[in-house]
């Protein structure tokens, strides 16, 4: 599995995975302080962004929700991940 980490902001923090399959997945935190660091709380998604992709040798974070995805067994891509409304 190869991962790469994007951040935006200070309570926020989003993981791309991609397995060997070919599957790509984002896991993401958010941490929300609500007055206080002791009253912490944490929030996890596991979200499914794509298959039949060539298995990933990295993935790189560029800019403005920009991704390379790149595979020594096929060609690499340049993915934009967004959200959907």
């Amino acid at each position: 599995m190869t991962t790469g980490k994007t951040k935006e902001g200070a309570t926020f923090m989003r993981y791309l995975l991609g397995t060997e399959a070919g599957e790509l997945f984002m896991l993401a935190f958010e941490l929300e302080f609500l007055g206080r660091p002791d009253q912490e709380q944490s929030f996890m998604v596991l979200e499914f962004l794509a298959s039949e992709l060539s298995s990933a040798s990295s993935i790189t974070y560029l800019d403005n929700s920009y991704v390379f995805y790149a595979s020594q067994n096929s060609d690499s891509y340049i993915l934009q991940v967004t959200s959907e409304l």
